[in-house]
């Protein structure tokens, strides 16, 4: 019990420091009037764990076998691996709680995904397959969780994480310090990354229980801070809200506020909500006005919507308090976006909501204990359809399943950070990959498909290794997604089955098949193989007669006549098909001759 008490006490941040949880009591008499249900849900499956679950899961086919899986830390100091069907695949124990949310990247470039993770005072590298490639220690407990981003432009990702022991640290992708920054207290947001000034490199943002936000670059020098009446517990978002072209930082802190900074640290505005904020701010386009609005949860046990300028334009009452960050989805695919978060207290229960984008209920599923960590939204099962998945202090995880929708939409913040780099930004294309990691891969962070190969950019990046911005990797006269979802072949190799022709070739030219080695073979059976005919004559390596003259391309080439052109053809023998009317000529003059003879001779003895 204690243990847990102290986990608390991590998680959220010092509270009483701040007002006594007694001191304000959550409204319990307004919540709105249910309407009908639109979508609602019912559970899929809930995993065990031993001991409460604050991250939020990230879900991704590691092992690229066509399923998802789920990774989410609890405090019994694992790390899980569920399979879709919420089996466990694998384990790491590191031996200490888990508060963070796992971040995923391919750090080392080799086509696998790596999984990183705090554990006590230790930033983990963890495998696809659950074994160590790394560890970092700290001087305190890490509960921040990880951020991922090239921060430098020199083709390498960082890793970007804050401790306990009131430091910022920048790794690089094999674990190595590159650098640190000191702040005035301890750390337990997420830094945000971004490039402010559009100088190419990026800006990490990060607060610290010391009341600042501060503005580093990416050698960790300050840029700016900015100083609040209270601790900054939580991380920041960053986006363009007022569409102007530039970015705005938005932020909580325990001082009730929310604020809105400028890209070079000036206040825009700030929102008093009833209560401190352990929420970070989250950012969407709910009505359609290319303006963005700003959802927050408070400990006042209010989700707010704010407009770009900050002002309320709707909030909805929940019965107990909100430290859960909300995540976004076009669930039902109806063209406006779903609003999930948690809330909860602590020993008693907690609820998932899901709000319309005008605030009003849409659905909601009690569970046994607080819900800190965001949901994730993602299609586990590969049927265009989502599923939300979540954990909860009652020790499990849960998936829940839509009930009534039969495909789902855009999913712009799925998990907590937005993505699961954890940047703190968008995924406005809807293709997995955050809108500043876009720029690590210099896709379109607007256009799912970049290159209009019928192919997202990340099944290229992660799943087939082609060019996200060639449409052609291989120069066969074959889009790569043509390759891919029609005809089987490999968008990496010109020539799939190796028989020195190319896979546009057979298909478009030849009408050969590009996934059996049939060069030397004679498809028509005409006396030349199939790559003397493409290679060598120009003939048609299914057809024996290209130019239909009556002479096979073998014999016009034995012969030595153009096999393209009907009006030449050899003279030395007859075409194959008078040879066999000959022959067929001559039989009948045998027989014919024959039977004249037996009735001669039947007549002369009659």
């Amino acid at each position: 019990m204690a243990r847990k008490f102290y986990a608390l006490f991590l998680i959220l941040s010092l509270t009483i420091l701040v007002a006594p949880i007694g001191a304000y009591q959550p409204i319990r008499d307004e919540i709105p009037v249910m309407i009908p249900k639109a979508i609602a849900v019912s559970k899929l499956w809930d995993f065990p764990t031993g001991d409460m679950v604050a991250g939020s899961p990230a879900v991704i086919d590691l092992d690229k076998d066509g399923t998802n899986e789920i990774l989410i830390g609890s405090n019994d100091g694992r790390l899980y691996c569920l399979s879709h069907l919420g089996t466990e695949e694998w384990s790491f124990n590191g031996g200490g709680w888990i508060a963070s949310s796992p971040t995923i990247a391919d750090l080392d470039d080799d086509g696998t995904l790596e999984i990183i993770v705090g554990f006590d005072n230790k930033a983990y590298c963890i495998s696809h397959t659950g074994t160590e490639e790394w560890s970092y220690t700290t001087g305190g407990d890490m509960t921040s969780g990880a951020s991922v981003g090239d921060l430098d432009d020199d083709g390498t990702l960082e890793i970007l994480f804050g401790s306990w022991d009131n430091k910022t640290y920048c790794l690089d992708h094999e674990g190595n310090l590159e650098w640190t920054f000191e702040t005035g207290h301890m750390i337990t947001a997420v830094p945000a990354l971004a490039d402010l000034n559009n100088d190419g490199t990026l800006e990490v943002i990060v607060g610290s229980f010391d009341n600042t936000t501060y503005c580093l670059d990416h050698l960790g020098v300050q840029e700016w801070n900015y100083t609040t009446e209270g601790m900054i517990s939580v991380s920041a978002a960053i986006a363009d809200i007022d569409n102007d072209d530039d970015l705005e930082i938005l932020f909580g802190s325990t001082d009730y506020k929310v604020y809105c900074l400028n890209h070079t640290g000036g206040s825009e505005w700030n929102y008093t909500t009833g209560y401190i904020i352990y929420a970070t701010p989250i950012c969407v386009d709910l009505d359609g006005d290319y303006t963005l609005e700003v959802l927050v949860g408070s400990y006042d046990a209010k989700m707010y919507c704010l407009s770009h300028t900050g002002t309320k334009e709707w909030e909805y009452v929940t019965p107990d308090f909100i430290a859960c960050t909300a995540t976004i989805a076009d669930l039902d695919n109806d063209n406006t976006f779903e609003i999930l978060f948690g809330n909860g207290e602590y020993y008693v229960d907690g609820t998932l909501f899901c709000l319309s984008h005008t605030g009003t209920l849409e659905f909601s599923y009690a569970v046994g204990d607080l819900i800190f960590g965001s949901p994730t939204i993602a299609d586990l099962e590969n049927d265009g359809v989502m599923e939300i998945i979540f954990g909860s202090y009652d020790y499990k995880v849960y998936c829940l399943e839509l009930v009534g929708p039969t495909e789902s939409g855009d999913a712009p913040w799925y998990t907590y950070q937005g993505t699961y780099s954890r940047t703190g930004r968008m995924d406005v294309d809807g293709d997995l990959i955050c809108d500043i990691t876009e720029d690590y891969y210099n896709t379109d962070p607007e256009d799912y498909d970049s290159d209009n190969d019928d192919l997202d950019d990340w099944t290229e990046i992660y799943f087939e290794g082609t060019d996200p911005n060639d449409a052609d990797s291989d120069n066969d006269n074959l889009d790569d997604g043509e390759e891919v979802n029609t005809y089987g072949t490999d968008p990496l190799d010109d020539d799939t089955d190796s028989d020195t022709l190319t896979d546009g070739d057979e298909i478009n030219l030849y009408f050969t098949d590009p996934l059996v080695a049939d060069a030397d073979l004679d498809t028509d059976e005409d006396g030349l193989t199939n790559v003397e005919e493409v290679d060598t004559y120009g003939t048609d390596p299914e057809v024996n007669d290209t130019d239909g003259d009556g002479y096979t391309d073998g014999d016009e080439v034995g012969n030595g006549t153009d096999p393209l052109d009907p009006d030449v053809y050899p003279t030395l023998e007859s075409p194959a098909w008078f040879s066999t009317a000959m022959g067929i000529g001559d039989l009948a003059l045998i027989v014919v001759t024959i039977v004249f003879l037996v009735k001669r001779k039947k007549k002369k003895y009659d």
